[in-house]
């Protein structure tokens, strides 16, 4: 299966685990009778957590496209996952870490919004 991002395609890569993870905003308070008042955000966060495997060529393209090409959180970009579903998403962390885990081979975890 292969996992692309933005203009690369990892062959060997997969979304590992593919995890999703929605929140919204909520204020929950007790008004002066006793009962629960609910204030929500008027939209709701969907991010995605990946992690990524690659040879090393691969991830230091993915990361220098993270870096550069997106400038981390700045410009959103599209991700399509193994059951080729494309992500509209922005880059949600503050640094990237590529990990060699064997030889010529890489990991690198990435938190990802979906762009609403």
């Amino acid at each position: 299966m292969a996992f692309k991002i933005g203009p690369y395609t990892i062959t060997r890569g997969a979304i590992i685990p593919y995890e999703t993870e929605s929140q919204t905003d909520q204020s929950v308070n007790i008004d002066g009778d006793g009962g629960v008042v609910v204030t929500e955000m008027p939209y709701s966060e969907e991010f995605l957590k990946v992690t990524i495997r690659g040879t090393v060529e691969e991830m230091e393209a993915v990361k220098g496209f993270i870096e550069t090409g997106v400038r981390f959180g700045a410009v959103p970009f599209n991700v399509i996952d193994d059951w080729n579903t494309t992500h509209y998403v922005r880059f949600w962390g503050k640094k990237v870490t590529k990990k060699l885990i064997a030889p010529g081979i890489c990991e690198m975890e990435l938190l990802l919004r979906k762009e609403i």
